[in-house]
């Protein structure tokens, strides 16, 4: 007696592969440019260095985005002091080779192309310049929250522990963080970060 030829059942019989849902970054972005050059024209001269970097800060936000600094060198190897700044969605998302634990994560970079260049003059004095002000995203007109925009400072961090300790609620926290700094873009989830 032969035996029938063994034969798949569609949809029944077949083991079931599940594709992560991944999204992919858009690399292709459509034209969009937004000039932000005036904003970092009247700049004063600085003595130290850190206070020209929160001076730019405190201006981009009043733009609508967050900036970091991308390189910067305190003068060692006979080089001049220089700092690059940078939009926060600037540079490429780097693929990471450990897996995460959400497959479904996607990425702020768009290769942004605006930069600040700061250099200290013979005169000690510090001098801005604005190598490229244009983004090619959308500006924020609210940071609320931002991961960047809403870092709590450390006199704020220490105001939540102190808070934290007399068991304030983190409502009445984040309203006396506002009352203190009415510009300020923390959120409750900052808080509770915070607290931990």
């Amino acid at each position: 007696m032969a035996e029938p030829p063994f034969e798949l059942k569609p949809n029944i019989d077949e083991p079931d592969i599940v594709q992560p849902n991944v999204v992919e970054p858009d690399i292709e972005q459509p034209n969009f440019s937004v000039n932000t050059t005036n904003y970092f024209f009247n700049c004063e001269k600085y003595k130290v260095r850190d206070e020209m970097i929160e001076w730019c800060k405190k201006e981009a936000v009043k733009a609508g985005f967050t900036m970091v600094i991308e390189k910067s060198n305190s003068g060692s190897y006979r080089r001049k002091n220089y700092f690059v700044l940078g939009c926060s969605r600037g540079g490429a998302y780097k693929e990471r080779t450990r897996k995460l634990k959400k497959e479904d994560t996607a990425t702020r970079k768009n290769a942004c192309p605006f930069r600040l260049r700061g250099y200290f003059l013979a005169s000690q004095e510090c001098n801005l310049s604005v190598v490229c002000g244009e983004h090619n995203h959308e500006l924020s007109k609210n940071l609320e929250g931002h991961t960047l925009a809403g870092r709590l400072k450390p006199a704020e961090n220490e105001c939540v522990h102190e808070l934290s300790r007399n068991l304030v609620a983190p409502k009445n926290i984040l309203s006396t963080l506002k009352g203190q700094n009415p510009e300020s873009k923390t959120s409750m989830k900052q808080i509770y970060n915070a607290r931990q």
